[in-house]
């Protein structure tokens, strides 16, 4: 590559809705040097971060509305050649790696999640994916060796572990906390206990649910405040009222996570499986204790009795257990939460994620 040259980068995900992997994708937009950077982002399903990115300046985005595989392959290919990609970097799609491999593209997977619904002939084809691709970024540990013990053709030697990065500044400055808990009649004194992410089966979120009937008994003036949307709505609602439950608001899908996450008092998540969850670490910015489950590359983030707790999964009376000592002790919270905010600044910031992957840049356009 010509010396001064920016790189062409083609970034090409199968969604970007809402989500921690969409607010990857965003930050890889925003904060790449456009200086070093052609930057193009191309998806097949549009929402609400690809408005987000339709708004940003300095960079290409393309929303590719074909459904048929064969059509999205052959206009994934006809955008690599069209923007002259230097590197494809491919987010939870399978038409990336390919199509950056048929453009003459050097070409970077990054793994997000345990794909363990995958059935057989998907991992297989998964494993080719990962074989084809130039580079594979793994999001965690936990991510790395599952993949690397489950998908075939995959070795572990292979992967490169760039933790999720977060860009702290979203999280820092005014937020409108007070207008938060008015809106939603709670009281400045309430210990609000929060969630916020996809209402789906991944994040448990009937567990905290089951907990937070006890809570309610123990600590009257403490309210659970669960932020999303998703496929298992009108399930967790019925739950809810099943359990008798007049503690939890559901506050449904909302765009200003910053300012609900400086709303809560605790935040927890109680997945049953992770990548590396993006919603800890914005709540860790937000110096909020977290509760949270011990699966996949989520104690790579929490430190259990340090800037939080972890229980295992679908476990009510751990969560309860856990919430409950938070609930009762200040201090503890305000210690846990800033011991999160220091561990992100220094572990996982944006520019921390963002220094790792530009070395898989370099590294590609140098071969």
């Amino acid at each position: 590559m010509t010396p001064g040259r920016r790189i062409r980068l083609l970034i090409v995900s199968q969604h970007l809705r809402e989500g921690g992997l969409e607010e990857i994708v965003l930050t890889y937009a925003r904060l790449l040097d456009r200086a070093r950077y052609d930057v193009t982002v191309a998806c097949f399903i549009a929402g609400e971060a690809a408005a987000r990115l339709e708004a940003m300046d300095g960079i290409r985005f393309v929303h590719i509305a074909a459904t048929d595989r064969l059509q999205r392959l052959r206009e994934a290919v006809r955008l690599a050649r069209e923007c002259s990609a230097d590197v494809v970097h491919n987010h939870a799609c399978w038409y990336g790696v390919p199509a950056g491999r048929l453009a003459g593209a050097k070409t970077v997977e990054t793994i997000h999640n345990m794909y363990h619904w995958f059935n057989g002939p998907e991992r297989l084809g998964y494993g080719i994916t990962c074989r084809a691709a130039h580079r594979v970024i793994a999001v965690s540990h936990a991510v790395s060796e599952f993949t690397a013990r489950t998908m075939p053709l995959v070795r572990a030697r292979d992967l490169t572990v760039v933790h999720n990065g977060i860009d702290l500044r979203r999280f820092d400055g005014p937020h409108d906390a007070p207008g938060v808990r008015a809106r939603h009649g709670l009281r400045p004194e309430d210990v609000v206990v929060g969630f916020i992410g996809r209402l789906a089966e991944q994040k448990g979120v009937e567990f905290l649910l089951q907990a937070s009937t006890e809570v309610q008994t123990r600590h009257p003036s403490v309210k659970v405040l669960i932020v999303g949307d998703g496929e298992r709505r009108e399930q967790l609602h019925r739950l809810a009222a099943e359990l008798g439950l007049r503690n939890v608001i559901f506050a449904g899908h909302q765009r200003d996570v910053a300012d609900y996450l400086h709303a809560l008092d605790v935040f927890v998540l109680p997945s049953l499986w992770e990548g590396l969850p993006v919603s800890v670490l914005e709540a860790m910015a937000c110096s909020l204790p977290v509760v949270a489950t011990r699966v996949s590359g989520t104690p790579e983030v929490v430190e259990d009795g340090i800037t939080g707790r972890l229980v295992e999964p679908r476990d009510a009376a751990g969560l309860l257990s856990a919430i409950t000592a938070l609930v009762a002790d200040a201090g503890l919270r305000r210690r846990m939460g800033d011991a999160g905010r220091k561990r992100v600044e220094r572990e996982f910031s944006a520019e921390s994620m963002l220094a790792s992957t530009e070395e898989v840049y370099r590294d590609l356009v140098r071969d």
